[in-house]
């Protein structure tokens, strides 16, 4: 039996504090085959961070081309103190897209759920890229002291850049399925699906196309 990773957090908070965690594990039943398999996204940058002292609009980036079809179920930007803010947007050919963009606050992380019809659907070959911002500055009062200089770490004072996203992978099936879903959507030739580049393409029917040549 295989179980995925568990990990708890409790962020410091300056005094003495009593806390209770629990976990729950919910089983598929037996002999469950899912439908969809879960996308390996790897949008981070642990190796350049250079995080200068007293200074503000710092920038950081992260890119990553998809080695398949991918649906992007969640956004949840993970930076540390010095963080205020994430974006990430896709390039697919001349197209690039914001896909999303939050402010950051690392006393409370959030993560950002897409609703349904409207998770990014990205063809194999995207490239995600992944922007934050970052200040050391008086203005950001997350930090202890902003006189220090800062890099990669697990510690709080220390800093992460990642955008710990939910996705799963598509066959060339599925992400075809789906594209025909969210055309329906689509109110005429003008409109436009964000996060969704090939939407306003012409979708060949593979199917018609092999039974044609099968003749």
């Amino acid at each position: 039996m295989e179980f995925a990773a568990t990990a708890a957090h409790i962020h410091a908070n300056g005094r003495e504090t009593k806390s209770h965690l629990e976990f729950g594990f919910k089983f598929f039943p037996k002999g469950y085959n899912p439908l969809y398999r879960p996308a390996r996204l790897n949008l981070s940058n642990t190796v350049d961070m250079d995080v200068k002292a007293n200074l503000a609009n710092q920038e950081l980036h992260a890119y990553q081309v998809l080695q398949e079809n991918v649906k992007i179920i969640t956004f949840e930007p993970h930076m540390h103190a010095t963080g205020v803010r994430m974006c990430v947007e896709a390039i697919w050919g001349g197209s690039i897209q914001q896909l999303n963009c939050a402010s950051y606050d690392h006393n409370w992380v959030t993560v950002y759920t897409y609703a349904d019809g409207a998770e990014p659907l990205l063809p194999k070959g995207t490239i995600l890229h992944l922007i934050g911002w970052l200040d050391t500055t008086g203005a950001n009062k997350n930090l202890v002291d902003n006189r220090n200089w800062v890099g990669s770490g697990r510690r709080s004072v220390a800093s992460m850049f990642i955008d710990i996203t939910t996705a799963l992978t598509l066959t060339d099936e599925q992400f075809l399925a789906d594209m025909r879903k969210r055309r329906q959507n689509l109110k005429g030739k003008n409109d436009w699906d964000l996060g969704c580049p090939l939407c306003q393409s012409p979708i060949l029917d593979t199917h018609a196309q092999s039974q044609e040549v099968g003749k």
